[in-house]
């Protein structure tokens, strides 16, 4: 399945709109690592398929496991702070609300948070 995902993430050249086989990936997956950053809500490829990914956690039971680097849970949460400002530019897309419900769900998933350790 891993395999299977890498393989069509290698073929998506940056800025492309995910396809119908990346929803099918998602689908086939066993678990997911969702790595969120202060950036990530600035991304709406990234927000569509982390409601794909939501909608398959409560369907088949898939455990999502939420990395958070350089945020805070509660950031993505409630969409504060450095992902309030990156979540801005889709206030008034239609697909706002269930992003926005998306990210909060996956904001109260126990997870991990990394911090940055080097000087900048």
């Amino acid at each position: 399945m891993g395999f299977k995902l890498t393989r069509m993430m290698r073929k998506l050249k940056k800025g492309k709109r995910s396809t119908p086989s990346s929803s099918k990936s998602i689908e086939d997956s066993r678990f997911y690592i969702i790595v969120f950053s202060k950036n990530y809500a600035s991304s709406s490829w990234c927000l569509d398929e982390l409601v794909k990914i939501m909608e398959c956690r409560k369907a088949s039971e898939q455990t999502a496991y939420p990395v958070f680097y350089d945020v805070e849970p509660t950031e993505i949460r409630k969409q504060s702070g450095a992902v309030e400002k990156a979540f801005k530019k889709h206030e008034n897309k239609e697909a706002a609300g269930k992003w926005r419900k998306a990210l909060n769900e996956a904001g109260n998933l126990a997870g991990w948070e990394l911090k940055k350790t080097t000087n900048e």
